[in-house]
């Protein structure tokens, strides 16, 4: 997939209609335009040789060094990755020189004791005293254009950071060091800007990059590639984070996300043809492969017979599907009989799929994996209202409780909005969902370093095995990472419906279950 590419999935899944919009390029955002106008319209080695990381560019500027801390949190607390998000552009926030937090913290490798590893030989961006990290900000082109695309300003997306390791530092900071952060703007729209800027970061040697949203996909691999920790807030796929191990981390995993939608839904009888199925509409985007062949196991798994799956395949497009595809794809499941629609990483065509399908009067029951579903239901690409009416979606994070009465923010939300009101700021309820993947993205660096046996960048993981959980503020869900290799968080689901009473979803049953085997 072409880093253009990555970056228009990158804007379709972010957590608000602005971000969806807001990563599109030029060329993308005029056909949104077009289709709106539309009636109805492993290791300490990577193995990473042939991955789509980022190559030779000459570097960009950064813009400045930060101190930062982040949410505090008992004892190697906080915690993980979080689901998708995107942030403002650069600029320098000012710090406070960084200081040991600890005393005894004078010998060469740093203070060791309880959460105070010893400092391995050659680690990177590490002193007695001092982490140094790289945060890639979101920049498409300069405020002016951030605002027009509704991307939070620079100043806002530090605001984040800054806050959550402002609160960090004061509570020790991590593994007994204070935190200070080097920003970088980035524009996820140009492949050199983003090869430009990894390299740039890499050679200032930071023990870790944290992302809000300028790389994904195969992207962040430029980090791994160069043995330096990438923490990112959207989903990976599980080969990425194998190939990548161990310096690939982020919030969530298509594979668990997509085969627990399947089976999920299994469980709840949806496939049932006494509740009226008869069969199951599959649209998708091969971009990733083995997430397809994955989901037709699921399907198999879960009692389906190959004559009860109508399946249509996008390829793997640059921009959205084109409408003869989505008009081919709807005659044929009309036609077919298809009572059920479920779809694989095509999140990003899901308004303009279902417009044609009410235009078309295709009323199937969408039964969906929240890869962005939720997120994107708010704005401009969000589904039409009539034709998704009571779909379900399994979703791994916690997007549409905040519109659930009854649910109330978990302690990982409570302690986020803690810091960020400490702060003057709002709560990531009403702030950002961005705003509470700051929170994870970095209590999830806490709990690696914190817990690993000597501090370097090829132990993180290990540390965070050993952590095995970290409590996440919204918009994720739980996670256990203390399974062989696990870098990726969502390891529970539970399931959410559309309400067109209010145009919202809402979570219809509160416990998350664990990945089915």
């Amino acid at each position: 997939m072409r880093p253009s590419q990555e970056f228009r999935f990158w804007a379709r899944r972010a957590p608000t209609a602005e971000r969806v919009t807001a990563g599109v390029a030029t060329l993308v955002v005029l056909a949104l335009v077009v289709w709106l106008l539309l009636p109805g319209s492993e290791r300490a080695a990577t193995n990473l040789a042939a991955s789509g990381g980022a190559s030779g560019a000459s570097g960009g500027e950064a813009s400045g060094a930060n101190t930062a801390g982040a949410a505090a949190g008992g004892q190697g607390a906080a915690a993980a990755a979080a689901a998708s998000a995107t942030g403002g552009g650069g600029g320098v926030a000012g710090g406070s020189a960084a200081h040991a937090a600890t005393p005894g913290a004078g010998s060469a490798s740093g203070p060791v004791g309880p959460g105070c590893p010893p400092l391995a030989a050659g680690t990177k961006g590490v002193t007695a005293t001092q982490i140094r990290i790289a945060v890639m900000i979101v920049d498409i082109a300069g405020p002016a254009a951030d605002s027009t695309f509704g991307i939070a300003a620079p100043d806002q997306q530090r605001a984040d950071y800054n806050a959550i390791l402002d609160s960090i530092n004061k509570a020790g900071g991590i593994a007994c060091r204070q935190v200070v952060a080097q920003y970088y703007n980035v524009n996820p729209a140009d492949q050199n800007d983003q090869q430009s800027k990894c390299l740039t970061a890499v050679q200032a040697q930071p023990f870790v990059v944290v992302d809000p949203g300028s790389y994904s996909f195969t992207s962040p691999m430029c980090f791994p590639q160069h043995g330096v920790p990438y923490f990112g807030g959207f989903f990976n796929t599980l080969r990425q984070s194998h190939d990548a191990y161990p310096y690939l981390f982020n919030l969530g995993a298509y594979d668990h996300l997509y085969r627990d939608s399947v089976l999920g839904f299994g469980e709840r009888g949806a496939y049932d043809p006494a509740k009226g199925f008869k069969k199951l509409g599959f649209f998708y985007r091969n971009c990733h492969q083995e997430l397809v062949d994955q989901e037709f196991a699921a399907f198999h798994q879960a009692g389906l017979r190959d004559d009860q799956i109508v399946s249509y395949n996008f390829g793997c497009p640059a921009d959205f599907a084109s409408p003869s595809d989505l008009q081919q794809a709807i005659l044929k499941f009309k036609t077919a009989g298809v009572t059920h629609a479920t779809a694989v990483y095509a999140y990003g065509d899901i308004a303009n799929f279902t417009n044609v399908a009410q235009q078309q009067g295709f009323n199937p029951q969408y039964l969906l994996a929240d890869d962005g579903i939720i997120a994107i239901s708010y704005g401009n690409l969000r589904p039409n209202p009539q034709n998704i009416a009571n779909a379900l979606a399994v979703t791994s994070g916690r997007y549409a409780e905040e519109k659930t009465p009854g649910l109330q923010p978990t302690a990982g939300t409570v302690a986020c909005d803690a810091i960020y009101k400490a702060h003057g700021m709002k709560p990531t309820y009403q702030l950002d969902p961005e705003a509470g993947n700051a929170c994870n993205e970095l209590w999830m660096i806490k709990a690696g370093a914190e817990h690993a046996p000597a501090l370097s960048a090829s132990t993180l993981a290990v540390g965070l095995q050993r952590a095995r959980t970290v409590e996440f503020s919204y918009p994720n869900g739980p996670n256990d990472f203390g399974g062989p290799q696990v870098t990726l968080g969502g390891e529970f689901w539970r399931v959410a419906q559309y309400f067109p009473d209010c145009s919202c979803w809402r979570v219809i049953d509160p416990t998350f279950r664990p990945n089915h085997p």
